[in-house]
Order: structure tokens, then C-alpha cells, then sequence
């Protein structure tokens, strides 16, 4: 991993969240065909929720591949130059720079609106079907994509992150420090710590209760 990182930084870079969201999605799979199926039982339903699915997750993935596909080509004439050893403008520099340092952040914010968008497109499909909805599925598909959604946001975060600073940054940093550009705020080592033992253990606990708590379906055990 570190030769191909070395060898194609961008391109590790850019494929970093791919893993994260296979998790996440697997979860989501999972969750929705033993607790959300069940669930569908009037006429309809479980139909429109398949139909759903055909319609929103090539749109929803299309639409956020393409956005972190253009976050990444923007890094590429700057990378590409720095590289051969040119010299890249001052002001050129700074963007890019102020780009990458932001891209964990990024990714987090197209991952996060993603997953609550996809909760939210699902509900609204469901509803406006007007046949009768069992209330479970209001509670059930948020948890469903919010768990979902931790687990692809917080590792895809630290997975970005960890791909930028060992790839990117000696190529983009020769001559200057992440931590010294003008409007940036790094995260500290004790924010970074915080944010590890929130993606570590708050989010799994948090989406431990979720579970705890919900009703239970009748694809679950009593």
C-alpha cells in the first residue's frame, strides 16, 4: 500500500472512501432486508422501495462520485507540475493547498449529505405513495442509513486524511507548513485524538442504542 501510495497518490487518494462506503452500504443491505422488509407489507410498498432503490442509488452515487472526482482533478495540474519540478504561481499554490488540506473535510460533507439525503428520498417515495405506512418505518429507515452513514463518514474521513498527508502533502508542502496557511484551522493532535474515540466508540455505541431502543420488527428476534 505504501509503494502504490508513493507511486499514485492521487489516485489512492482518490479511492480511499471506497472502502468505508462498501461497509456502510453492506450494513445498509443488511439492516433493510431483515428489519426495513419486513416492514413493507402493504400492497405496494415493498415495490416502490425496490423501485427506489433502482432509481436513487445510481443517481445518489453518480452525483457524489462526480463531485469528489472533480475535488481530486483540481489537485492534478499543480501535482503533475510540482512533480516535473516546476515552479507552480503563488496564488495557484495557495488554492490547491487550502483544497487538499480540506479534502477529509469534504469528503465527510458529500458522504454525510449522501446517506441523510438517501433517508430522506426514501421516506418521502414510501409516503407518497398513499398507501398506509407502518410507523416503524420512520424510525427504522433513519437508522438504517444513519448508522450507515457513521460508519462511512467517520473511517472515510480518517482513511482521506491519512492518503493526503502520506501521499500528498511532501509533494505540496516542500516549502511550507499545512499548519501556517493563512485561514486554516489544522486539527490538533488532541482534537484528532477526540475525533478517533468519537469514530471509535461513540458512533458504534450511539448506533447500539439506536438498535436498542428501536420497536422491533418482525424480521427481528423478539
Amino acid at each position: 500500500m505504501d509503494a502504490a501510495l508513493k507511486r499514485h497518490p492521487l489516485l489512492v487518494t482518490a479511492l480511499a472512501p471506497v472502502i468505508p462506503h462498501l461497509l456502510g452500504s453492506a450494513f445498509n443491505i443488511w439492516y433493510n432486508m431483515t428489519v426495513v422488509d419486513p416492514l413493507l407489507i402493504t400492497a405496494g410498498l415493498k415495490q416502490r422501495f425496490i423501485d427506489t432503490v433502482i432509481v436513487w442509488n445510481p443517481i445518489a452515487y453518480l452525483a457524489a462520485i462526480t463531485i469528489w472526482t472533480y475535488l481530486i482533478l483540481s489537485l492534478r495540474p499543480a501535482f503533475h507540475r510540482l512533480r516535473r519540478g516546476e515552479k507552480v504561481p503563488a496564488d495557484e499554490l495557495d488554492r490547491v493547498r487550502r483544497r487538499l488540506v480540506h479534502l477529509p473535510w469534504y469528503g465527510a460533507a458529500i458522504s454525510g449529505a449522501s446517506w441523510l439525503l438517501g433517508a430522506i428520498a426514501f421516506l418521502v417515495s414510501l409516503a407518497i405513495t398513499g398507501r398506509p405506512m407502518n410507523a416503524q418505518l420512520f424510525w427504522h429507515l433513519p437508522i438504517s442509513f444513519g448508522i450507515s452513514g457513521f460508519i462511512a463518514t467517520t473511517q472515510g474521513f480518517f482513511v482521506i486524511e491519512w492518503a493526503t498527508q502520506w501521499g500528498l502533502f511532501p509533494l505540496f508542502f516542500q516549502d511550507a507548513r499545512p499548519d501556517r496557511l493563512k485561514g486554516i484551522r489544522p486539527i490538533s493532535l488532541r482534537m484528532r485524538g477526540f475525533m478517533w474515540a468519537v469514530s471509535a466508540s461513540v458512533c458504534p455505541i450511539g448506533s447500539l442504542l439506536l438498535l436498542l431502543f428501536a420497536p422491533p420488527s418482525p424480521g427481528t428476534n423478539p
